[in-house]
């Protein structure tokens, strides 16, 4: 049996220009994303839904971009995020830097940020992340 053809997309990309997560306040988002992960920082504007809200930009070397709301009035929180539809349940890096950054190959690194792994050559920031 023969799968039909796929229906033509209703939008056709060219792949993501960026993904937002949700952080913390701004300098332990850019304690994590610039201090530990290396990543540099392009630019920050105003959350243009919220202006009360930081949108941070960061470059994860690969020319897209990897972005993050902040506010001052969302501290650390050392609870899991929720593993349910529609959460994120984990961003891999990958790059010799980040296993330098890491350790040995499959440590957990707790870095009083988060929690990662380094496997296989990339970097897995689990769902206990807060940024």
């Amino acid at each position: 049996m023969t799968a039909a053809p796929s229906p033509a997309p209703i939008i056709q990309t060219q792949g993501i220009h960026h993904i937002t997560f949700m952080g913390a306040d701004r300098q332990t988002s850019m304690d994590f994303w610039q201090g530990v992960l290396g990543m540099a920082f392009v630019f920050e504007q105003p959350n243009l839904d919220d202006e009360t809200q930081n949108h941070l930009y960061f470059d994860p070397g690969d020319g897209r971009l990897i972005t993050i709301f902040t506010s001052e009035d969302w501290p650390k929180d050392s609870r899991s995020t929720p593993l349910k539809a529609g959460s994120l349940h984990h961003l891999a890096q990958q790059g010799a830097v980040l296993e330098r950054r890491g350790g040995a190959a499959g440590v957990p690194v707790v870095r009083g940020l988060g929690e990662a792994v380094v496997a296989g050559g990339h970097l897995d920031l689990l769902a206990s992340c807060h940024y």
